[in-house]
């Protein structure tokens, strides 16, 4: 699986800090076209995909067009729940 988060989360001497970093378009595009061929396998003719890994490989596909900045991409796919 491919991983898309702008979380950095890193050591201080007052304890654990996480913050946020923004990601371009070019990024969000790289990592979903990873994640669409590392799932291609699912639709061989010879398997039944099930609703669950259709409407990953929809958002997926979508996901350039169904938000406005790259971070807002970004964050839905970190949050999308993936199928196994």
């Amino acid at each position: 699986m491919h991983y898309l988060s702008r979380n950095h989360t890193y050591e201080t001497e007052d304890g654990w800090v996480t913050e946020k970093f923004d990601v371009d378009w070019e990024t969000v595009r790289m990592i979903r076209d990873l994640e669409l061929q590392r799932t291609d396998w699912w639709a061989l003719k010879d398997l039944t995909m099930s609703q669950a890994k259709k409407d990953y490989r929809i958002f997926l596909r979508e996901l350039p067009q169904n938000f406005e900045t790259a971070n807002e991409a970004a964050d839905a796919y970190e949050a999308y729940e993936k199928p196994e």
